[in-house]
C-alpha cells in the first residue's frame, strides 16, 4: 500500500514538473527565434545570389551572418522572425576563412530580440540547441551534441552530431540556461563522406570568433572587406574641432554654440581699412637747435644724432651780427659721396627782460623828443 503511494506521488511530480520544464524551454526558444534573420543578397542588377540566416547580437540592429553568400552583392534585404523587413546598412568587419561577417542594419531590436555571444570554449560532450526557422513560425528546437574538437585560428571548430544541411548554416546554437547564450555558429560540413556510410554531422565555429569582428583599422585595412561591394563601416577618427573666434557677437550666437569654447589658438585679428596716411613735413637732417631759455643758466638738450652738433646759446643780449656756423665738418670715409650741407638757421635772440627803473629808464629813452 505504503508503495503505491509512491509511485503515485512520483508520478504527479513528474506531471507537474514537466509542464514547467517544457514551457521554460519554450520560452528559451522563442527569445532565439525572436533573434533570428533571414538574408537575401542581390547584384547590381537586381538578381539573387544567395539566400542565407544570421542572428542579431545588439540591440541597434547589429547581426552575424556567413561571408559567402555577401560575395558580388550590391545590396542585401533582411526579415525576422516577426516579417519585419530592413537592409543591411553596413559591413563591420569581415572573415573570408572563417566564413563570419558583422554587419550593421536598420532594424532596431529590443531586449529579448537579439542574443549575446559566450566567450566560452567547449568540450566534447557537451550539448548545444539548435532553433531554426520553422514554416508554421513556431520554434522547433533540437538538441547538438560536440562529437569532435579541433581549433581554428585559435578557436574552437565542432563537429555536431545533428545532421548536415546547408539551411542550417548561420544559426546560433545556444546554450543550456536559462537566459542563453549563443556558444558556437553552424556551418555547413564541405568535407568527404566516411567510406563506412556514416552520415556527415554539422560543423559549427565557436562564437568567440564572431567576437573579434569589430570595427577597427585592422579590420578596415582587411582585403575580405575591401572585396565585398556593400559599403563598409569606417573607424571613427579624432579630429581636432574648428576654434571659434571669441570676437563673434552674441547676438547672432545661438544656444548651442554660446559660450563659445576656449580657443586652442589665438583668435585671428580683424583686418580694417586703414585711413590715407598724411605726409608729414620734412625736417631738416641738421644739427639740432636748442632755443634760448630766458632768465634761465641751465645748457640745452643734446642732439639726438651722434652725426649732429647741438648749438646753443643763453639768454644774453647779442648782437644782430652774432649767426651760427653753416655747415659742421664730420669725417667720412674716402670715396664715400658728400653729405648735403646744412642749411643756414638763425636762432632767434630774445630781447633781455626789464624790470623796475631800469625798465622805466628804457621807456623814457626811447619815447620821442618833443
Amino acid at each position: 500500500m505504503s508503495r503505491s503511494f509512491l509511485v503515485f506521488l512520483l508520478g504527479l511530480c513528474a506531471a507537474l514538473l514537466s509542464p514547467g520544464a517544457a514551457r521554460a524551454d519554450r520560452g528559451a526558444n522563442t527569445a532565439a527565434l525572436r533573434a533570428l534573420a533571414r538574408i537575401v543578397t542581390f547584384n547590381l542588377a537586381g538578381d539573387t545570389l544567395g539566400v542565407t540566416q544570421g542572428f542579431f547580437v545588439e540591440a541597434n540592429g547589429t547581426l552575424i551572418a556567413p561571408y559567402a553568400p555577401f560575395r558580388g552583392a550590391a545590396r542585401a534585404l533582411v526579415s525576422d522572425s516577426r516579417s519585419r523587413q530592413g537592409h543591411v546598412l553596413r559591413i563591420v568587419a569581415a572573415n573570408a576563412e572563417l566564413d563570419l561577417l558583422r554587419a550593421t542594419t536598420d532594424l532596431a531590436r529590443r531586449n529579448d530580440e537579439y542574443l549575446p555571444l559566450s566567450p566560452e570554449q567547449f568540450p566534447v560532450g557537451t550539448a548545444f540547441t539548435l532553433v531554426p526557422f520553422a514554416a508554421d513560425g513556431r520554434p522547433a528546437a533540437q538538441t547538438a551534441n560536440v562529437v569532435q574538437t579541433e581549433s581554428l585560428r585559435g578557436h574552437n571548430y565542432y563537429t555536431l552530431s545533428a545532421a548536415n544541411a546547408a539551411s542550417l548554416a548561420g544559426l546560433p546554437l545556444l546554450t543550456a540556461e536559462a537566459k542563453p547564450r549563443v556558444a558556437a555558429i553552424a556551418q555547413f560540413n564541405y568535407g568527404k563522406a566516411p567510406s563506412d556510410g556514416t552520415p556527415l554531422g554539422l560543423c559549427a565555429l565557436a562564437a568567440s570568433a564572431a567576437d573579434t569582428l569589430r570595427a577597427n583599422a585592422v579590420a578596415a585595412l582587411s582585403p575580405d572587406l575591401t572585396a565585398l561591394r556593400i559599403p563598409s563601416f569606417s573607424p571613427p577618427t579624432r579630429t581636432k574641432p574648428t576654434p571659434i573666434s571669441t570676437c563673434s557677437s552674441a547676438r547672432g550666437a545661438t544656444a548651442a554654440s554660446w559660450p563659445p569654447p576656449w580657443p586652442t589658438s589665438s583668435p585671428p585679428t580683424p583686418t580694417t581699412a586703414k585711413p590715407p596716411s598724411t605726409p608729414r613735413a620734412s625736417m631738416p637732417p641738421a644739427a639740432t637747435i636748442c632755443a634760448p631759455i630766458r632768465s634761465s643758466t641751465a645748457p640745452c638738450a643734446s642732439a639726438p644724432t651722434p652725426t649732429a652738433a647741438a648749438v646753443c646759446t643763453k639768454s644774453a643780449p647779442a648782437s644782430s651780427s652774432t649767426r651760427l656756423p653753416s655747415t659742421v665738418s664730420t669725417s667720412r670715409p674716402t670715396g664715400a659721396p658728400p653729405k648735403p650741407s646744412a642749411p643756414s638757421i638763425v636762432p632767434t635772440v630774445s630781447r633781455p627782460v626789464l624790470l623796475g627803473a631800469a625798465a622805466r629808464r628804457h621807456s623814457l629813452r626811447s619815447r620821442p623828443q618833443p
